[in-house]
């Protein structure tokens, strides 16, 4: 953002000089987390801004933004899970992916919450949602990672397990649904 001038939409070009997509997918949510700390333009936007407008790295722009969707709607994950079933994916899958991340650290206190709050949309948008909740946890809880997947069964459980030994900058997951061409 800084090398941009803050210029969003330049700042994410910027990121295609790293060759694999994983390292695109980190540089774009470095981006995204700075627009979100700096946001110098404060122009009444959609509540999806700038994830509706920048497309190509949801997860990594719903990482910070859905935390606002949110609050939005009253903390509820449910209305929440609704809004994002409403896009399009990637983009849909993008916003559960964020859903995940802002849900991490009720997580942590009620691990049995997972898949109440995960359990919406298809199996790539539970996918998203649980990586998106277990990435950061794992990094920074591991116990209380563990205990959340530990309430998971079958597939989501598998995923679940895969996130914790991934953690948050892994370059072994399922990065196709992270972003979109």
């Amino acid at each position: 953002m800084i090398l941009s001038g803050y210029d969003l939409g330049e700042a994410l070009k910027l990121c295609e000089a790293f060759e694999r997509k994983p390292l695109q997918h980190y540089c774009a949510s470095g981006v995204f987390m700075e627009y979100e700390v700096t946001r110098r333009d404060r122009q009444p936007r959609s509540l999806h801004y700038p994830c509706d407008a920048y497309t190509r790295f949801p997860a990594a722009c719903y990482r910070y933004k859905t935390w606002y969707i949110l609050r939005k709607h009253g903390e509820d994950p449910s209305a929440t899970a609704a809004e994002c079933l409403r896009l399009e994916a990637p983009q849909r899958r993008g916003c559960f992916y964020g859903l995940g991340n802002a849900y991490r650290r009720v997580l942590s206190l009620r691990p049995n919450k997972l898949g109440t709050v995960c359990g919406h949309g298809d199996s790539a948008d539970q996918t998203m949602c649980i990586s998106g909740a277990i990435e950061a946890l794992a990094d920074y809880r591991p116990d209380d990672a563990l205990a959340a997947c530990r309430t998971l069964a079958g597939e989501q459980a598998a995923v679940c397990q895969a996130a914790t030994g991934s953690k948050r900058y892994g370059l072994d997951k399922p990065f196709h649904l992270y972003y979109s061409d």
